[in-house]
């Protein structure tokens, strides 16, 4: 973009925020955003539009909301298949209480990277829905980032 080049690539927006903010304002700006995957606008950028309000149909919101899955999910931890289901409740509490840990707030504070805690229940339901996707939405979705 910085070359001249008429496309461009899709980072999170706080990567944009933190590396390339003269990009997006001031008097020598020249990037618009047009667009946002996520499953509630960023704070920083309000009327700009999420992907799944504009997808029309059920398989094409569904695709935009397998596409927004990473903002949701983001650095969340898994457990493998398999794994006793008695674990799952204390990791998720523990994890819960890291994330909300004053040093942990801190220290993400410093970075200037947004956060956007999300009870592992929370999460937990969301990939519920992808995993039972249609597989016309699976083709959307693939079609959307990986082209035809």
């Amino acid at each position: 973009m910085e070359q001249g080049e008429v496309r461009g690539v899709a980072l999170a927006w706080a990567s944009w925020k933190n590396s390339k903010l003269p990009w997006f304002t001031g008097p020598n700006s020249f990037a618009v955003g047009i667009l946002q995957s996520g499953f509630v606008p960023d704070k920083d950028l309000p009327n700009i539009p999420l992907i799944r309000d504009l997808a029309k149909g059920k398989d094409a919101k569904a695709a935009a909301d397998l596409i927004a899955t990473s903002t949701l999910i983001g650095r969340s931890l898994a457990l493998p298949p398999g794994a006793p289901a008695f674990l799952a409740e204390p990791l998720r509490e523990a994890f819960w209480n890291t994330v909300n840990s004053q040093g942990f707030i801190d220290d993400a504070t410093k970075t200037k990277l947004p956060l956007s805690q999300k009870k592992g229940g929370e999460i937990q339901q969301t990939v519920d829905k992808i995993l039972g996707m249609s597989p016309v939405a699976i083709a959307k979705a693939r079609s959307a980032i990986f082209g035809n």
